[in-house]
């Protein structure tokens, strides 16, 4: 028989050793670290996000469903202080033909004006754009409903470019015709 002692520390060892999920409060930067001998009025609040890129353009990998996509300038703006940047895409709909998105299929984008920079997030339903700060990619997840079916590696032809010259063909002609003549002049 097991003694009630030994018993009542393994049960206690076993849940102690069970790891319980916690929440770690958000780390702020206090701004009264940079006065500390000139009082100075720095606003530091963006960067107490986890996405601490101010609004603007910027150079940003795009990546669907874990393939790259191209390199590209996007826009990236911010609807409230507080909110998370998103991007913003002019002629939405050619930008997302382009990535192999069926745009037909996606009632979201029916009524989308083409001309004015558009959020493309909340038109497709189960996407997700998540955008790296620290690798400035922009990460975007569709599913596969939405999308053409095409081979792993297929490149549209709208993406092909002339590529380098390979061989060159050059020519050159020359000829000379001489006619020797026995008179003595």
């Amino acid at each position: 028989m097991v003694h009630p002692r030994l018993c009542l520390v393994l049960i206690s060892g076993a849940y102690l050793s069970i790891a319980f999920p916690t929440m770690a409060r958000e780390t702020l930067f206090n701004p009264g670290l940079l006065e500390i001998d000139h009082p100075v009025d720095v606003d530091i609040h963006q960067f107490n996000r986890s996405n601490a890129l101010p609004p603007g353009d910027y150079k940003v990998d795009i990546v669907i469903n874990g393939k790259l996509f191209e390199r590209r300038d996007v826009t990236f703006v911010q609807d409230q202080p507080d909110a998370e940047l998103h991007p913003c895409f002019v002629a939405v709909k050619d930008v997302l033909s382009s990535y192999g998105v069926k745009v037909d299929a996606v009632k979201g984008l029916q009524d989308v004006d083409n001309t004015a920079c558009v959020n493309p997030v909340p038109l497709i339903d189960g996407t997700t754009w998540l955008l790296d700060a620290n690798k400035l990619a922009l990460n975007i997840s569709v599913p596969q409903i939405y999308l053409n079916t095409a081979a792993y590696d297929y490149i549209s032809p709208s993406r092909w470019d002339e590529g380098i010259n390979a061989m060159m063909v050059n020519y050159d002609f020359s000829g000379s015709h001489t006619v020797k003549s026995n008179y003595d002049n």
